[in-house]
């Protein structure tokens, strides 16, 4: 991974920066799809473009996050990218694959373990092993937390969360969200030791609205550069009035 700077041919590409990730190898075409033109909903429900109209979609790959729990050992057999995230292929011993979050730090051959265990039945202490909440020290760094079996906080790139305080008496735990906001769960729940992969996603500039179009969100106009035909903001006319959507309905009524 490293830093390629574009020449400024035209004014958006002045500040363009871009973080090549890694190369896709021994992809498994049973784990990847093509989503469906449903309104910008992926086959699960989720949103993956945020505008109507025309656009270009990459394939949706199932990362199967559950089946790790199940399993004592593991090791990732390749690395892939996708769209903003740095996925894992993970290959257990009975031979079958999953796709999951790669921890920042991990490499390719790496030799992961899952236990609902102590410290001392780990096999090694390192980033990318799936352990209980309960098991970590203060101050420890952690993402993809589990909730009744389904990830809920640090899920993004480079997302983490932190352990302030363990209370074992009342089984409960105050974590750091990524959001900077506190909040007390229960220890008896799966996390992945470390930082979420590509750190620098943060960094990087794509230089124009355009190149989003590949990522999956589509460039829309704003309210007010429309006529008022098109738009209750159209028209450049100033009012008192709250902003309101496309049909006159308030937008920030509950705001």
């Amino acid at each position: 991974m490293f830093l390629k700077k574009y020449k400024p041919t035209t004014p958006t590409q002045r500040f363009k920066k871009f973080f090549f990730k890694f190369f896709i190898f021994n992809k498994i075409k049973q784990l990847s799809t093509l989503n469906k033109n449903n309104a910008g909903r992926n086959n699960t429900g989720k949103i993956t473009v945020f505008s109507k109209g025309p656009r270009f979609k990459n394939k949706y790959f199932f990362t199967d996050q559950l089946k790790i729990w199940n399993n004592g050992l593991y090791f990732i057999s390749s690395i892939i990218s996708s769209k903003k995230k740095i996925l894992a292929l993970i290959k257990y011993l009975d031979g079958s694959y999953s796709y999951s979050s790669l921890a920042y730090g991990s490499y390719v051959g790496q030799i992961l373990n899952t236990s609902n265990l102590p410290k001392r039945f780990w096999y090694k202490i390192k980033p990318g092993n799936t352990v209980l909440l309960r098991f970590l020290k203060k101050y420890s760094l952690f993402f993809n937390f589990n909730i009744k079996n389904k990830i809920m906080y640090a899920r993004s790139s480079g997302t983490f969360c932190q352990v302030i305080n363990i209370l074992l008496e009342t089984n409960l735990c105050k974590i750091l969200l990524p959001s900077g906001s506190k909040k007390i769960v229960q220890l008896d729940s799966f996390v992945t030791i470390g930082r979420c992969s590509n750190i620098f996603n943060l960094n990087v500039v794509y230089g124009k609205a355009g190149y989003l179009k590949f990522r999956g969100k589509k460039p829309k106009n704003r309210g007010v550069a429309r006529n008022p035909v098109d738009h209750p903001h159209g028209g450049r006319t100033k009012s008192n009035s709250p902003e309101v959507s496309p049909w006159g309905w308030v937008a920030k009524r509950n705001k």
